[in-house]
Formats: C-alpha cells, sequence, structure tokens
C-alpha cells in the first residue's frame, strides 16, 4: 500500500500480517525502526477495511454473529487509533486485526477489496 487511499491487495496484507507475526515473535526485531513503518502500514490497513468490515457485520443475520463481527470491527478500529504499547503485542494485534478485516471487506460484496 502506498501513501495513497489505494485498496490494499489481498497478497500485501497477507505478506505483512505473516511478517508481523513472525517479528511478533523476537523483542530486538518488533523495536526496529522497520517494524515502526509495518505497524503503520498494518494500520493503515484496518482504516482501509474498516467500512466494509463494518457492512459485513451490519448483514449479518444471526445476532451473536453480528455483536462479535460488529465488537471486531470496533476492536480494531481502537488500535488503529491508539498508538503506543508493547511493540510485539501491537504487531501481533494489529496484524490479527488487519486479517480478519480484510477477510470481512472481502465477505461484504464486489469492489470491497481486491
Amino acid at each position: 500500500m502506498t501513501a495513497t487511499n489505494a485498496t490494499p491487495t489481498h497478497a500485501s496484507v497477507a505478506r505483512d500480517v505473516e511478517l508481523a507475526l513472525a517479528w511478533a515473535r523476537s523483542p530486538h526485531q518488533a523495536q526496529a525502526p522497520a517494524a515502526a513503518e509495518l505497524r503503520c502500514r498494518l494500520v493503515g490497513y484496518i482504516r482501509a477495511f474498516t467500512d466494509d468490515a463494518q457492512r459485513y457485520a451490519d448483514r449479518l443475520e444471526d445476532g451473536l454473529q453480528r455483536t462479535t463481527a460488529a465488537s471486531t470491527v470496533r476492536h480494531a478500529r481502537q488500535l488503529a487509533t491508539t498508538p503506543g504499547g508493547d511493540p510485539r503485542a501491537m504487531l501481533t494485534l494489529l496484524a490479527r486485526s488487519a486479517d480478519i478485516l480484510q477477510r470481512y471487506a472481502r465477505a461484504a460484496g464486489p469492489g470491497a477489496c481486491r
């Protein structure tokens, strides 16, 4: 994803999610400047997918599934707006959130993400 508002591709998100999860296992790597850039990209993915993911959650018929999905979107949105914390934990949380929101956004329908 570039500095523009381009829609992230499935491949770019998957690559960054895997990288974040790997770096989260290393205390030194998680605190490197490249990890900070990775966290910024993950936040960008979350922001890019939030609206479509919320649309998916709102359309779920089952109440428990709808509540769970909406809570997941809300939590991801909160993570994306709350900087700081343990670098290793944030890499993991942001990576998982970006992955889940991408899946929700893709399920929301065509044009949601590539």
